[in-house]
């Protein structure tokens, strides 16, 4: 079928707006669109002119009489059966082929795709009762048959038509420019949400340099510089009683051994203490009966009681001599002043509201920062969305396939589509 073969002066071109595509889609290609739904209608008058005839059949067949009135009883009741089935069959079959109300690709699409499905099922519903029925009455299935064979030939037409390169190219151009129209509403919420996003992230910006100042300000404050200097004495300090403390269990180590091997006696619970925690212990002793404990095993070591070998019991005998009440009172003094000194620290610490102040702004600039992270990569992704839009090329095709078609546009895109599609 040669199918819009015209022979016309090249049109000039039309500067179409893409939102009013649809509209001008129509207008433009006016009689192609014409000629498409006449030679569709064509189609389908046919084809209900094939339908009113087969239902004038259905009626002649149903009233028709047995040329040979001598057909066995159990033959007739075979014919009469058979003869309802397919006049039914046939019945149903041309009234589901409903014409569509309005015409277009689309709608004839949906037409063709129907007739298929049933005219698929009414060949198998109606092939036995209608070789039966055919014996019989041989001369009105034939006619049937034939327009049964007109509506299918319709439909194969239809079908061609549809294939043709112009309808084929007018129904891609509705698709694109459908494609067109959302991708540049796309477009529009992407150009929004990115005007929004630097917006935000210039607010952000601002923001977060208003906190780095205001941080700034604060570690230049004297109370924050008095209290950097609290936070460095207070290490100090507590280093200094670090030592102390070490220096004072590791005199106990040095003569855990001995210590150990001690006989037993109503002292052996101060003397756990102090192998578990001299520190503590020697806290909690005031009258320094560790004293007693020490002296003790001072003399175990020297009459034997404690054994061990001589090169070493020199040295343990001398680590306990060591170990004086002046320097037991020496040591609780210095732990217990250090210990005051922290707490002091600590209290004029807990006074000093600078820190406070500090990660109180540092939190609020870390949730600014991030938020700026956000906007950041929002904007990043909201970019790559536009520059990967497909405006220009469905625009580029659009344009193409009215210059095919005899109708040449160009497709305006708004200014701010122009950018999106860029």
């Amino acid at each position: 079928m040669l199918f819009f073969k015209k022979e016309k002066s090249k049109p000039r071109k039309t500067r179409v707006n893409a939102v009013s595509l649809n509209e001008k889609y129509q207008d433009l290609l006016g009689d192609y669109l014409n000629d498409f739904e006449v030679e569709v209608s064509k189609l389908l008058r046919s084809t209900e002119e094939n339908k009113r005839e087969i239902e004038t059949l259905l009626e002649k067949l149903k009233n028709a009489g047995l040329k040979n009135e001598n057909v066995h009883p159990k033959e007739k009741s075979l014919m009469e059966g058979n003869r309802l089935s397919y006049i039914k069959t046939v019945s149903s079959f041309i009234s589901s082929l409903e014409e569509p109300e309005n015409i277009s690709d689309e709608t004839a699409k949906l037409y063709l795709a129907s007739y298929a499905e049933k005219s698929e099922e009414f060949k198998k519903n109606a092939f036995r009762p209608g070789q039966i029925t055919m014996h019989f009455f041989g001369d009105i299935i034939k006619d049937v048959n034939g327009h049964l064979a007109g509506i299918d030939k319709n439909s194969k037409e239809l079908l061609a038509l549809l294939k043709s390169e112009n309808i084929r190219l007018l129904s891609e151009t509705k698709y694109k420019i459908t494609l067109l129209q959302k991708e540049i509403g796309k477009n529009d919420k992407f150009m929004k949400e990115l005007e929004q996003s630097e917006i935000d992230y210039e607010e952000l910006k601002k923001e977060r340099a208003i906190f780095e100042q205001r941080i700034n300000s604060i570690k230049k404050n004297g109370t924050f510089l008095q209290l950097n200097e609290l936070n460095s004495l207070l290490r100090r300090t507590e280093e200094e009683l670090k030592i102390i403390d070490a220096e004072f269990i590791d005199s106990f180590l040095q003569i855990e051994k001995a210590l150990k091997r001690l006989p037993k006696d109503n002292d052996d619970v101060l003397a756990n203490k102090y192998l578990d925690d001299p520190v503590s212990a020697v806290l909690n002793d005031p009258e320094l009966r560790v004293m007693e404990i020490l002296n003790r095993t001072g003399d175990a070591l020297k009459s034997g009681v404690i054994e061990i070998e001589e090169k070493r019991k020199d040295k343990l005998i001398e680590k306990i001599a060591a170990l004086s009440k002046e320097k037991f009172t020496r040591f609780v003094i210095a732990h217990n002043d250090l210990t005051l000194k922290i707490n002091e620290i600590g209290r004029r610490i807990k006074q000093n509201n600078s820190q406070r102040d500090l990660d109180d702004i540092k939190y609020r600039l870390e949730h600014v920062q991030k938020k700026q992270e956000n906007a950041g990569e929002s904007i990043k992704r909201l970019n790559q969305q536009i520059e990967n839009s497909k405006i220009v090329e469905l625009k580029e095709s659009i344009e193409k396939a009215f210059e095919s078609l005899n109708a040449p546009i160009e497709v305006e895109i708004y200014e701010a589509d122009e950018k999106k599609g860029s």
